[in-house]
């Protein structure tokens, strides 16, 4: 059987997309108590601040994994924002 090479560029986004789910699930179970939580914008915008400077100033080990992991959730849009 021999694929066209748009199948396998649909096969190649379908991998890419599968393992985007994958990362975010996993950071959201690593990360529960943010995952879970209701955050206000400007929250986000005051976490972020917070995050970049724990990644600055910590280079490894579990805290900067679990930092880099809500980064990853921020940027991927996969926590609650509050909505009125």
């Amino acid at each position: 059987m021999k694929l066209t090479p748009q199948e396998i560029l649909l096969f190649d986004n379908i991998a890419f997309s599968l393992c985007e789910e994958i990362d975010i699930f996993y950071s959201a179970i690593q990360n529960k108590e943010f995952s879970d939580a209701i955050h206000y914008e400007s929250e986000i915008r005051t976490n972020l601040i917070t995050f970049v400077d724990t990644l600055e100033n910590c280079n490894e080990g579990p805290k900067f994994k679990s930092t880099l992991q809500k980064v990853y959730l921020i940027s991927m849009g996969a926590f609650k924002l509050y909505n009125p």
